[in-house]
Formats: structure tokens, sequence, C-alpha cells
């Protein structure tokens, strides 16, 4: 595993709200890009704002990195990611990948993750979930799809 690589996964390991932003910059590029199902930013200030509002509204986040991949700058990450909703007590696991593009000082430039957000999180929510359930059904008829039963 690369220097680089390896400082991503000790980051993403160990990640937490006090020092983030220091912890940010020895990761990130200053105009590093950040896209998920949910955001699209640019900035290591907008990457920040997206993890301080991950913690303020989920208890006890963690990410384990169970598999790299990497090409010269480009790399690969497997990774679960844990955590419960502050109103209930369910722990939730998502599973996910993550393609990582590193620039000449060896700092993430691009970062997209990519996961199911449909059958991992927008399911498990409460008025939402029953909704998502009726329309994956509806869906995958009674043939069923892999992932109607989650």
């Amino acid at each position: 595993m690369s220097p680089e690589l390896a400082r991503v996964v000790d980051f993403y390991e160990t990640l937490g709200p006090e020092g983030l932003e220091a912890a940010l910059a020895a990761v990130y590029a200053e105009e590093a890009s950040f896209v998920d199902p949910f955001n699209a930013v640019v900035g290591r200030a907008k990457i920040a704002a997206i993890f301080r509002h991950m913690f303020q509204s989920l208890e006890s986040p963690r990410f384990e990195v169970v598999e790299t991949w990497q090409r010269e700058q480009v790399a690969v990450l497997r990774w679960v990611f844990e955590f419960r909703f502050r109103q209930r007590r369910e722990r939730v696991s998502v599973e996910g990948m993550s393609r990582l593009v590193f620039d000449p000082e060896g700092r993430v430039c691009e970062h997209v993750d990519h996961w199911d957000a449909s059958s991992q999180f927008y399911t498990r929510l409460p008025f939402l979930g029953p909704l998502m359930r009726l329309l994956r059904r509806l869906v995958c008829g009674r043939s069923g799809c892999a992932s109607a039963a989650r």
C-alpha cells in the first residue's frame, strides 16, 4: 500500500470531530472534489462541513476499510460505514466503495463514493422506509430483486 493510500485509510478509520480540519489538510487537496449520493462539493472547507454535519446528525459514526486497490494515482477503497441515528437505537451498516485520485503531492484531489442509498439508507428512515420497501416490491415483482429483501 502506498504511503498516500495508507494515510487515507488511517484518516477514515480514525475519523473524529476533534482536529478534523488538520486531518483533512493532511489527506485532501485544498480544491478537492467530493461526490456521494447526497453531496457534490469542491473545496476542503466544504468537505469538512459534510463531516461536521455527519458528526452532529449521527451517533458513533465509524468507517472500516476492508479492501484497497491502487494503480498509479487512482485508488479504490471498499468500506463499511456504521452508525446510529440519534433518535433510534438501531445500528446501521452501509457498504460502499470510494474512487480516489491523488494529486502530485499525494493528496486526494477527487473523491467519488458509490453506495446504494435506497436499500442501505432510505429504507431505514421512519416515514420514507415503508414507501421505499413498497416501491422495491412493486418494481421487483414476484421474482424479487437481490436487494429487495433488505
